[in-house]
């Protein structure tokens, strides 16, 4: 969940700082790039869970056997 999200997030920062103290080695590189795209497969993933229960709702709403006013 969030948590998971915020733990990333953290790292991703001292990462990055590690990075700057470094001056771009390789494999800080690769680790700054792993974090990051872990923490897009959590948005991702969040994203995903939110449109299962959203666009069910929203079919409900806009279907057109609904009574039109008019």
């Amino acid at each position: 969940g969030d948590n998971g999200l915020e733990k990333e997030c953290r790292q991703l920062q001292r990462a990055l700082q590690r990075l700057k103290r470094e001056g771009g080695k390789r494999e800080t590189v690769q680790q700054v790039i792993a974090i990051g795209e872990g923490i897009i497969e959590v948005i991702v993933e969040h994203v995903h869970r939110e449109e299962q229960v959203l666009f069910p709702r929203l079919e409900e709403v806009l279907s057109p056997s609904r009574p039109s006013r008019g």
